[in-house]
């Protein structure tokens, strides 16, 4: 089955970055930089009467405000700001930060005062999508009162991590189901190229936009607002992708194809991986 067009048009009202985690290692010359950044972020919590008080996180000790943690250990320091917080500090966060484990995007859109069930239907067509490569096989629809229905696209604990959701509902922001949010949760390695690459961005939100409607599309769900092509789309992440995996290739894949073409020859091995027609024909008995 082909991806339906869906019959929703919204206008976005608002795209940016909605958490960022990062550290920054004893040595770096920004280290001093990046822990009175986050001290300066809580100042300006407390200055705001907001409450600050003694936390930990992992092995970090620090400081925790609503939305806000910073924390030390013996080789390193972390920053963990979310929420409304994150797009006001997130550029100076990653300029001052030497990795950014966590990056998530978001895009909001606004229905016009329609109040579609935009996560229901998405589901419904998602767990019809025939198999292919690149979509997730887990969806999952949570639908929660009075918080509203969040779809879940993909796994937590992968790079890549999807929710779309009822944000008027969730937030009290308005009518139920009239403002939507759909947001990528980026891990690991992918989270630090997205956080250099919109660094460099004249249009960040512009940027997010396009990813965020890249990366649900190539899913098989087809975002609600017009995406526009970006240089900083989702295929700069899939080309890092694969420079690491041919990385992987080179230094463990490479040695153990080597003693297996040894043993059994090279056919056997093209044969057993499926590339015999691919890669190089197969030799045939009469030569």
């Amino acid at each position: 089955m082909e991806q339906q067009a869906i019959p929703y048009s919204h206008t976005c009202i608002d795209a940016g970055v909605d958490w960022i985690t990062a550290t920054c290692r004893v040595g770096t010359p920004t280290r001093v930089e990046f822990d009175q950044l986050g001290e300066a972020i809580l100042d300006e919590q407390r200055a705001a009467g907001v409450e600050i008080k003694p936390a930990a996180l992992r092995d970090y000790r620090g400081f925790r405000s609503e939305g806000v943690f910073s924390g030390r250990r013996s080789k390193d320091s972390i920053l963990v700001v979310s929420g409304s917080h994150a797009p006001a500090h997130w550029q100076s966060i990653a300029r001052s930060a030497s990795n950014v484990s966590r990056l998530d995007l978001q895009v909001t859109v606004w229905t016009h005062g329609e109040q579609p069930a935009l996560s229901r239907w998405y589901y419904q067509r998602a767990v019809r999508l025939p198999p292919k490569r690149g979509r997730p096989r887990s969806f999952s629809l949570v639908r929660t009162h009075p918080a509203g229905d969040t779809l879940y696209v993909g796994k937590r604990q992968s790079d890549y991590y999807g929710r779309c959701y009822d944000y008027a509902t969730a937030h009290k922001a308005g009518p139920p189901r009239t403002l939507w949010r759909y947001e990528v949760e980026c891990k690991r390695l992918v989270a630090l190229h997205h956080s250099r690459d919109l660094l460099t961005s004249n249009d960040v939100r512009g940027d997010i936009q396009s990813l965020v409607h890249a990366w649900y599309l190539k899913r098989g769900l087809l975002p609600s607002w017009s995406g526009q092509e970006s240089p900083q789309s989702e295929g700069a992440i899939v080309s890092k992708t694969e420079r690491d995996v041919l990385g992987w290739m080179d230094r463990s894949l490479s040695k153990t194809l080597a003693k297996a073409i040894k043993r059994y020859g090279l056919a056997e091995v093209l044969e057993a991986l499926h590339l015999s027609q691919i890669v190089i024909p197969l030799p045939r008995k009469e030569d």
